[in-house]
């Protein structure tokens, strides 16, 4: 996945006195020569076997001015833009590879493309131009600059390196916070589920709308206290079922002249399971050496406060102990606490798994698993780090 080359990093580059002049210069020597020759001829690099750093004989590939100047866009991940590279020379020059001064930046085709003499080629160059900083100005327009260079080879085997700058501005369009959502375990037994997130827009939105989505039901609300803002509302369209959670909820900005702006996009993640779910999911108890014996208390729990039992465990696993604070079968709770005990049976990385049997008050019956995981170490001599269990990972049960 192609990540955004800051534009806030780039300001740096027009900001420079020296650069700036140096640019101008370019510009007017571009409007005789070319923009894009001029930039490849006072960025262009020779090297070859047992000769000096010196100008080529053969001229430079070339690119219009106008694939090197994209103007202003709308913010977007995906910006199409077309570059047509002219070989001027007689003889053919091949294109190795593309260097880029960041991963924003994707060329097709990117490599060992040859252009004969006098013949020009279409790339297509795919930019990544959203702009992801939390605190971003969306009141402005941010410049941005990005360095792209042909690795090229003439036919007696001498390379040399252009450097052509592609220049634009990206106009903000929205700001979503947070920028991903993650919903969490949810019991498949829940009811009524709905999560939301909030949406700023700029000046250049006049409003926004979201992409109909075939498991979620969105809602847009503007917030009635702060203007360009708006609260989007999710809901599942049909009841849960156990699954991982892996879509995207897309944004449209629409603009003054209610014209679609390309669409910004909302992760969600999670996972809905069974009302039953243990915690901590796995049990981790780290490096330890050879013969040692570790403890550690986790909870089973339903995340919708049903009552249930525990019908059957089952270990898998080798010198692994499971003992529940109640004896199972006997009644029905909203919690069950067990301790596992695990002796340090084996070196390198172990894996055991507890599974339980849960009957719970509708009468559904079903199991859930507990992986349980050491790193055993060989040598008894070795310090044994004591592995520190996250506050997120304690049970909130007493032993």
């Amino acid at each position: 996945m192609k990540s955004l080359c800051p534009p806030h990093i780039l300001i740096n580059f027009f900001a420079s006195r020296h650069a700036l002049k140096r640019g101008l210069l370019v510009l007017v020597v571009g409007t005789t020569l070319g923009l894009g020759v001029a930039y490849g001829l006072r960025k262009t690099l020779f090297k070859g076997p047992n000769v000096s750093p010196a100008p080529i004989s053969l001229s430079v590939l070339q690119v219009s001015d106008e694939g090197l100047n994209i103007g202003t866009v709308y913010e977007t991940g995906g910006y199409i833009h077309r570059l047509h590279i002219t070989n001027p020379n007689s003889a053919p020059i091949t294109i190795q590879q593309f260097q880029r001064s960041c991963t924003c930046a994707d060329i097709s085709p990117g490599q060992n493309v040859t252009l004969l003499g006098g013949e020009t080629v279409q790339f297509t160059l795919d930019l990544d131009l959203a702009i992801r900083t939390p605190k971003a100005d969306l009141s402005r327009d941010h410049p941005f600059l990005i360095e792209l260079s042909p690795v090229c080879v003439t036919p007696d085997g001498r390379t040399f390196i252009q450097v052509w700058r592609i220049a634009g501005t990206v106009r903000p369009t929205i700001r979503t916070n947070p920028m991903a959502l993650w919903l969490g375990p949810i019991s498949e037994k829940q009811k009524l589920f709905e999560a939301s997130f909030e949406v700023e827009t700029s000046s250049y939105v006049k409003r926004i709308e979201t992409e109909p989505h075939s498991a979620w039901t969105t809602r847009c609300a503007p917030n009635e206290n702060v203007a360009d803002r708006y609260t989007i509302t999710i809901e599942p369209k049909t009841s849960l079922t156990p699954r991982a959670i892996s879509d995207t909820i897309k944004i449209i900005p629409v603009g003054t002249d209610d014209r679609r702006l390309p669409a910004k996009e909302v992760k969600l993640t999670g996972e809905i399971t069974r009302d039953v779910v243990s915690s901590p999911q796995v049990v981790h108890f780290g490096p330890r050496n050879l013969g040692a014996s570790c403890e550690r208390l986790f909870q089973l729990r339903s995340l919708t406060n049903r009552r249930f039992r525990v019908e059957r465990t089952a270990i898998e696993g080798e010198d692994l102990q499971v003992v529940p604070d109640a004896a199972p079968n006997e009644q029905f709770t909203q919690s069950a606490a067990c301790r596992v005990r695990q002796k340090v049976a084996k070196a390198g990385e172990q894996e055991s798994k507890v599974t339980f049997r849960i009957h719970d008050e509708d009468g559904a019956t079903y199991d859930i698993s507990v992986p349980i995981r050491y790193f055993g170490i060989a040598d008894s001599k070795s310090p044994s780090p004591m592995p520190q269990t996250p506050a997120n990972d304690r049970p909130e049960v007493k032993p």
